[in-house]
């Protein structure tokens, strides 16, 4: 289900992010008791303890057609900082995680 993605977002801006599910190019449907996580990290190897968390139990992350795997991700400007190289979206459903997006993360800064 992983698929590579980079993402670039504006230093300090507050942003809206669409996430979506596919396997294959099919969307996957995101079942309503899920947890959905978006991890904002220095590096690729930062442990996820120590990376940005958005979460859907927090609200940051909400589905918006939980049928076609969609969902939109706020992110506040005061966490895009130039420090960030690397980001993943895992869905984690009957406690199995799964990465669903992950990549390169560009901060520009204008």
């Amino acid at each position: 289900m992983a698929q590579l993605l980079k993402l670039s977002l504006v230093e300090r801006n507050d942003v809206t992010v669409e996430l979506a599910a596919t396997r294959s190019g099919v969307p996957v449907a995101i079942d309503p008791g899920a947890d959905l996580e978006l991890y904002l990290k220095t590096t690729e190897y930062q442990d996820d303890a120590d990376a940005i968390v958005l979460t859907r139990d927090d609200g940051e992350i909400v589905v918006t057609n939980d049928a076609a795997g969609v969902a939109e991700a706020t992110i506040d400007g005061t966490l895009i900082t130039p420090d960030l190289t690397f980001w993943r979206y895992d869905l984690i459903d009957g406690g199995a995680r799964h990465t669903v997006l992950y990549g390169p993360l560009e901060v520009v800064n204008v």
